[in-house]
């Protein structure tokens, strides 16, 4: 009897009073304290226990873990995963500010944990992710690789959140939309704001009006949702949909010659011209025609910004070459005249970009729709449209 008893009081503290104690007693920054948490994982506690997760024990176990979390130790698959999750969104983060100090302080985190984090993150890998120097620091090639896949994942999160949270609700969330200037599409950005605030009240839409390489590289990378620029299907890891195809006109100012409605390729070589860098399509397209006819453009200035392009061809030192729409956008500020490229006619596609990888939302798929809806009505009396889908 008295052998009973013991083992009942024995039970009984073990199972009830113990974990309280060394909760309490062993500094909660103890490695001790890690051991004592883990014992019930291992099964030692398991024969005293019983239904632990109705004791105490178990109250102590759910807050030591949480507290370990913040430090890195993985003491099972659910939290090694969380904390990888937080490492990528810390990597992240870094590699958009390009500095650990300042990272850390816009995360609210010392800067030496920050570090650790880095380093846990770069030994799981087995590569160097950072270069760090007085400046700051960059990314590796390996880092590049991480930073895509990271954002990726970062985003099929927000999206499962979201789409978990909104779930039988209206659509509420961020979408991010990229215009090229001077395309048919980029005189959208008023009417699909109009559109989706009517439509869909909780879209928040972000609009990015820049050239087709940045918002090219935006949506690659997971920081924008899709863009409309000239070209189709030359990006590795671009799904495009072509909407509408623009002749390609030459563009020049009063002061010099006007060739007429139509202008000859050969004709187009002798003039000193005005282009963007060889990775636009539009250079792309002009260059390989010029290629095929054994001529070569007389290029003086390789120009990048639309505001410095219509400057360059108002000064009368060159002409440039520019689809359709981005040609009248121009004949204005830069009193200019434009004529068609014949001889042959060129041609240059305006797509809708989305990438390969990083499946949309349904709020962007919302916005995608009322997107090509309106380029459809704004283009069709002008142009004729190739493609344009649901």
């Amino acid at each position: 009897m008295i052998l009973v008893q013991a083992s009942f009081v024995a039970h009984l503290i073990i199972r009830r009073f113990l974990p309280v104690i060394c909760f309490s007693l062993i500094p909660r920054n103890s490695f001790l304290l890690y051991f004592v948490v883990l014992v019930p994982e291992t099964g030692v506690f398991k024969r005293y226990a019983g239904d632990w997760r109705k004791s105490c024990f178990y109250q102590s176990h759910l807050l030591f873990t949480s507290t370990m979390a913040a430090q890195g130790y993985p003491f099972s698959r659910k939290m090694e995963t969380e904390m990888n999750l937080r490492r990528l969104k810390y990597f992240v983060k870094i590699v958009d500010i390009g500095s650990l100090t300042q990272a850390a302080d816009v995360l609210h985190i010392a800067q030496p944990a920050l570090s650790q984090q880095l380093a846990t993150l770069e030994g799981e890998l087995q590569q160097q992710l950072l270069i760090r120097t007085k400046r700051g620091v960059t990314p590796t090639e390996a880092g590049n690789i991480l930073y895509a896949h990271a954002q990726a994942i970062l985003r099929q999160c927000d999206q499962i959140h979201s789409a978990v949270n909104n779930a039988g609700q209206s659509l509420t969330g961020q979408v991010s939309v990229g215009l090229a200037p001077g395309t048919a599409a980029s005189g959208l950005a008023l009417p699909l704001l109009q559109a989706v605030r009517k439509q869909h009240p909780g879209i928040l839409l972000y609009l990015n009006e820049n050239f087709g390489t940045a918002l090219g590289d935006l949506v690659l990378n997971g920081r924008m949702d899709m863009a409309v620029f000239y070209g189709s299907g030359m990006t590795s890891g671009l799904s495009s949909q072509p909407l509408i195809k623009e002749d390609l006109y030459l563009v020049g100012a009063h002061s010099v010659p006007n060739p007429g409605k139509y202008v000859e390729l050969s004709d187009v070589a002798k003039l000193n011209l005005f282009m963007p860098r060889s990775h636009n399509v539009t250079r792309r397209l002009v260059d390989d025609a010029m290629a095929v006819r054994r001529l070569s453009a007389n290029i003086i200035g390789e120009i990048e910004s639309s505001a410095t392009l219509t400057a360059a061809v108002a000064s009368g030192l060159g002409v440039t070459i520019l689809p359709e729409s981005a040609a009248r956008a121009m004949t204005g500020p830069a009193k200019a005249w434009m004529s068609c490229i014949s001889g042959p006619v060129i041609q240059v596609p305006l797509s809708l970009c989305v990438s390969e990888t990083l499946a949309l939302s349904q709020e962007a798929m919302a916005v995608k729709k009322i997107l090509l809806s309106l380029v459809f009505e704004q283009t069709a009396p002008v142009i004729e449209p190739m493609l344009v889908a649901s």
